[in-house]
């Protein structure tokens, strides 16, 4: 009878725990997304009503094939969840994540709560074009004639992060109405508009090389010379002649010639501190600098993806005027 009677005492303070927590706890979770494929998105639980020391487990998991799972206990009503989805493994898309919240009673878990969020995974880089005069950003696509516009290209630090660590070379392609300008390696193009009351539309292609930069090696060749001297004696009764021919030039400044031509021929393949450049920026870079063009002037909604490259296209229409 006593066991009984602590039965239902405890069932019934079980439930009104459960009651309280369920139904007095709201959570919501959120993610930075979209993001490009090979960067990482990251989730933020969020907890209200939270009883200060009180513990809670945090559930994640996405609907990605292969699937990302994680549990966090924490005495904190937030908890962050950040997630790297390979190119080689996840496809551009929409995707969802999940959070469980759950509670504990004399050392059982409960679930508490679930929420939902939905992120999208793109095969182009994210960010903004973003207008500068004056050392302000613009407000709007409005810009004073004569005066300097420094165009930028804005990605998110995450995708920003994943190029430094991914790209041997990364090189931003400028366009105004269809009429290519230049190309830089800082994501930013300074420019002066001189005609007032016009509009131009710009674009801008990043183009990130993930093929590493193939490494310059330096070939040294040692030449030994071997010199042998021969020495004659003629004997005749009269007279002894000791004749010793002319001694053969040896060839011990013949090395030295080639040493130096061989340092410099390795200085010419050490001197690609510009020739780095160039040989990511050339032939094979400037082709496609012209596809880059038609791309541009004629298609505007398919950014083209290559197999070791990563894109990112962006627009603006831009309004110059005498006063802004």
């Amino acid at each position: 009878m006593y066991f009984d009677m602590a039965r239902v005492i405890l069932l019934f303070c079980f439930i009104l725990v459960f009651e309280r927590g369920v139904f007095g706890v709201q959570l919501s979770i959120t993610n930075d997304g979209p993001a490009v494929r090979g960067s990482y998105i990251t989730f933020v639980a969020s907890v209200t009503d939270f009883v200060t020391g009180e513990s809670l487990k945090f559930s994640f998991w996405d609907d990605a094939q292969p699937q990302h799972t994680a549990q966090f206990v924490q005495s904190s009503p937030i908890s962050n969840w950040s997630v790297e989805y390979p190119r080689s493994i996840y496809e551009a898309g929409d995707y969802s994540a999940k959070v469980m919240l759950l509670k504990s009673f004399v050392g059982i878990w409960y679930p508490v709560a679930t929420a939902v969020t939905k992120f999208k995974l793109t095969d182009s880089l994210n960010g903004n074009l973003v207008l500068s005069q004056n050392n302000e950003v613009r407000p709007n696509t409005f810009v004073m004639v004569n005066r300097t516009v420094t165009h930028r290209i804005q990605l998110p630090d995450k995708e920003l992060d994943f190029l430094k660590r991914n790209s041997s070379t990364i090189v931003t392609y400028w366009f105004k109405d269809c009429s290519y300008i230049d190309q830089t390696t800082d994501f930013t193009l300074n420019y002066t508009y001189t005609d007032l009351m016009n509009d131009h539309y710009i674009e801008a292609m990043v183009v990130a090389n993930n093929e590493p930069l193939q490494p310059i090696t330096t070939t040294t060749s040692t030449t030994t010379t071997t010199t042998t001297t021969t020495t004659t004696t003629t004997t005749t009764t009269t007279t002894t002649t000791t004749t010793t021919p002319k001694p053969v030039i040896p060839l011990a400044t013949a090395p030295s010639q080639i040493i130096t031509e061989s340092h410099a021929s390795s200085n010419n393949q050490m001197l690609p501190t510009h020739k780095l450049v160039r040989r990511a920026l050339s032939n094979k870079t400037v082709k496609k600098n012209n596809s880059y063009k038609d791309y541009i002037c004629h298609n505007t909604s398919i950014v083209p993806i290559g197999k070791n490259y990563t894109y990112g296209y962006y627009q603006e229409t831009i309004s110059v005027r005498g006063e802004c």
